[in-house]
């Protein structure tokens, strides 16, 4: 069987396109034995973008490979992220009070914060194992908070306008979390081996924050 090697040295199967180490086209009539190959036609399409191919994907790689495939993971992801509003709406009615106080919006401020820890982390230490230095993973950490005071003035101003319609707002935010965390940060804090670390964290953050629940009121 004739064999395609790549300008990286890495030597593939016959009819591969991109290169399984570095990703870069092949070229068609490039092969091992140097002699002249065929020009095959490649018709198939398993309806996703050409860039997630690669065999070595980097960060940006499997973000662009989750939005650009456009099958029934959209219908699922959407089905999930309603089927957990609903289950998240009355709770989330019970928990609005009639009138604000200062403990609730401490003890909110408190639970928000230790959540943004996590979240901080699930987007800095992805860049800086791919290759991104200290000071940049830790700036587009920061950066990707900045939309919540800004979406937090916004809803300020808002409140008095939709707050009939706060409830599912919430719910919707809610579901959103739990599916975002079930379906990539559980997986993913377990791909490297890290099992039981990863469940005693995730025991560890579900006892505080209840412990923040039952104190704080």
């Amino acid at each position: 069987m004739k064999e395609i090697k790549c300008e990286c040295g890495h030597v593939n199967p016959l009819g591969t396109v991109l290169c399984e180490s570095c990703g870069k086209p092949i070229a068609e009539n490039q092969h091992i034995d140097g002699n002249e190959g065929k020009k095959l036609l490649n018709m198939r399409y398993d309806g996703t973008a050409r860039r997630s191919k690669t065999f070595n994907k980097s960060f940006i790689d499997r973000v662009w490979s989750f939005f650009s495939s456009v099958k029934v993971g959209v219908l699922l992801i959407i089905l999930a992220m309603i089927a957990s509003m609903i289950g998240t709406i009355f709770p989330q009615e019970m928990y609005i009070p009639p009138s604000a106080s200062l403990a609730g919006a401490i003890a909110l401020a408190i639970g928000i914060g230790i959540q943004n820890l996590p979240e901080g982390v699930a987007v800095s230490m992805p860049l800086f194992r791919d290759g991104m230095s200290r000071k940049k993973s830790f700036l587009y950490g920061q950066f990707s908070g900045m939309v919540e005071p800004i979406s937090a003035i916004i809803g300020v101003l808002a409140v008095a306008f939709v707050e009939p319609l706060l409830p599912y707002a919430l719910s919707f935010a809610a579901g959103a979390m739990i599916f975002v965390v079930v379906e990539e940060v559980i997986p993913g804090s377990q791909e490297e081996g890290n099992k039981d670390l990863a469940s005693m964290s995730l025991m560890i953050g579900f006892t505080v924050m209840m412990i923040l629940d039952v104190a704080l009121g």
